[in-house]
């Protein structure tokens, strides 16, 4: 897949992580077609297509995105966004090859979790 000049690859980790918001997000869509836009599984699905699709793509290389020195040396070379409020999506990429693959997506209250430990 390609979005504004980017290749798009997608680890396992975040393609079982879509498929299960995916089925989830159909649910919900079954059990209430009235008001299953504003269900928490929709909202996140369709915020975290936006971010992958439109707004990491336009420039994965945004000083917003470094980890910085957060997860150590060895661990600079992920990017994260942050979004939803609660969310960050992990990603590199490679200017060279003009590829950004997507590995994994947590809540920002796990992340913290570990750390700590």
């Amino acid at each position: 897949m390609q979005r504004h000049g980017w290749i798009l690859l997608f680890h396992d980790c975040i393609v079982e992580q879509l498929q299960q918001l995916h089925a989830a997000a159909e649910r919900v869509q079954r059990s209430d077609p009235a008001g299953y836009k504003g269900h928490a599984n929709v909202k996140l699905l369709r915020a975290l297509a936006q971010v992958i699709l439109e707004v990491v793509p336009v420039d994965p290389a945004r000083d917003e995105y470094c980890q910085g020195r957060l997860q150590g040396p060895k661990q600079r070379h992920w990017r994260s966004k942050r979004f939803g409020g609660h969310f960050r999506l992990f990603f590199r990429y490679d200017s060279r090859s003009k590829t950004i693959v997507f590995a994994w997506v947590c809540r920002e209250s796990d992340r913290r979790s570990r750390v700590k430990r």
